[in-house]
């Protein structure tokens, strides 16, 4: 691929490149990124059972 291709390829698609980028990397003064809200709260929802659980295992050991 030739280097002017590839520079005219960049300068008509740098819009989407940036949108692109910028959803997965977070910016230091920015304190809330979606993508990382997103995640934590669906990681939260997955493993609820689980949490549940191990927190009445630890009850029922320190019943003991």
């Amino acid at each position: 691929m030739d280097i002017n291709k590839v520079l005219e390829w960049l300068s008509t698609n740098f819009l989407q490149i940036f949108v692109i980028a910028s959803v997965f990397i977070q910016i230091s003064p920015i304190k809330w990124n979606p993508i990382t809200s997103f995640i934590t709260w669906f990681g939260k929802l997955i493993t609820k059972d689980i949490s549940d659980k191990l927190d009445d295992l630890t009850d029922n050991v320190e019943a003991i």
